[in-house]
């Protein structure tokens, strides 16, 4: 595994993931359930002992890009919900200490992964790795709901990734009115659960729910203007949701 380092217990458990585990490995997951997220991480191979956030801990992010820096800042950001302090965030690829999170994007596992997909080393640090942006941000959403249960996360090595390309929500603006406040509000869920489709119905016959520049009158109470519609985009970006609009003519006209 070029460029993965890996705890022993880890890679241990890695190779005999990919090389087609038996029943020992299936009973040993049995005996030791998964941690508690939601999705289910897909495949989880139990450790011995438990990882404790440290009081000086990091995060560290490899290789040392905008996009790694961004999620690892963006991640600090969202923990701090949960942990209610920051953590420092740096690109290092070594120097571990105990309690410390790890970002690392590689193209090791991308075959096993996919787009969305990413493994999960909990060991004497937390380490997310990725081929994508994408893996490493759901891998950083699994890590919030772990540290939302407990301060410590049992050890092991997990591999996740999505069964179904598209998961998402369909909001009907065209005959309900919702706020931008709302509308953020909801794809910050979204993301939490790994979610990564927001289909929003913006017209229909009952209402026209997006303003418009050439004609301004079509606009219904309440509609979302083009800042709205910004905001909404450069949240579902950075939470890796697509927003797919539907705009139709009025009464389905033909």
């Amino acid at each position: 595994m070029r460029g993965v380092r890996f705890a022993g217990l880890a890679a241990a458990m890695l190779l005999t993931s990919l090389a087609g585990a038996g029943g020992s490995v299936a009973a040993a997951s049995a005996v030791h359930p998964r941690p508690l997220t939601v999705p289910a991480i897909e495949q989880w191979y139990h450790g011995s002992g438990k990882w404790q956030l440290g009081p000086n801990a990091r995060i560290l992010v490899w290789p040392k890009r905008a996009g790694t820096l961004m999620l690892g800042r963006q991640l600090s950001a969202d923990l701090r919900h949960v942990i209610h302090r920051s953590l420092p965030v740096a690109a290092r690829r070594d120097g571990y200490r105990a309690g410390d999170v790890i970002l690392h994007r590689s193209n090791d596992l991308s075959r096993r992964l996919g787009d969305e997909g990413y493994a999960l080393e909990v060991s004497r640090f937390v380490r997310v790795t990725a081929p994508t942006s994408a893996g490493l941000f759901y891998g950083g959403r699994s890590l919030i709901q772990l540290l939302h249960q407990a301060a410590s996360i049992p050890r092991g090595f997990g591999l996740d990734s999505p069964r179904y390309p598209e998961r998402g929500l369909m909001v009907d603006a065209s005959r309900t009115t919702y706020t931008t406040k709302w509308m953020l509000r909801e794809i910050r869920r979204l993301a939490a659960l790994k979610l990564n489709v927001l289909h929003l119905h913006l017209t229909d016959d009952q209402r026209w729910g997006i303003e418009s520049r050439s004609f301004p009158a079509l606009a219904s109470k309440g509609a979302f203007s083009r800042a709205d519609i910004a905001r909404i985009l450069r949240l579902a970006h950075r939470d890796h949701v697509t927003v797919i609009p539907e705009i139709e003519m009025p009464g389905h006209l033909a």
